[in-house]
């Protein structure tokens, strides 16, 4: 009967290194599976951010469309405050915007050429003469 060693012919045992073999494995198995899912948990976040927005969008479109301009300034603190979100305004009437906004940004041919508090815009004697009509 033929009798087995333990020591293979002129190598190590495989036997002493498989434990360490197993744990190297299992954390990289380990590393690849958190990886991934923070990946996907990072990308469904952001869809469900990304349709959040839309939602919020479409309701405060519908809203703003049935309000009358004067109470326009009221909806908009009160979505904000409660969606605890940022909303961007875009308005043609520079007076009515400085006065719904906290910050203003002014745009000329698509690119931003001055920003500020939106008190500060409305004190400014160039958006005065150029947008205000003062």
């Amino acid at each position: 009967m033929p009798r087995f060693s333990p020591i293979s012919r002129g190598g190590l045992p495989l036997l002493p290194v498989a434990p360490g073999i197993v744990i190297i494995v299992g954390i990289a198995t380990a590393v690849a599976i958190g990886q991934l899912g923070i990946s996907q948990l990072a990308r469904t976040s952001d869809e469900a951010s990304s349709l959040r927005a839309e939602v919020l969008a479409a309701a405060l479109a519908a809203r703003l469309r049935s309000t009358v301009p004067e109470e326009r300034a009221e909806v908009l603190g009160r979505a904000a405050r409660r969606s605890a979100s940022e909303i961007l305004l875009v308005e043609q009437s520079a007076t009515h915007a400085l006065e719904v906004s906290n910050r203003g940004y002014v745009l000329e041919t698509g690119k931003v050429v001055l920003t500020d508090e939106s008190s500060a815009l409305q004190t400014n004697p160039d958006v005065q003469k150029a947008y205000l009509g003062i």
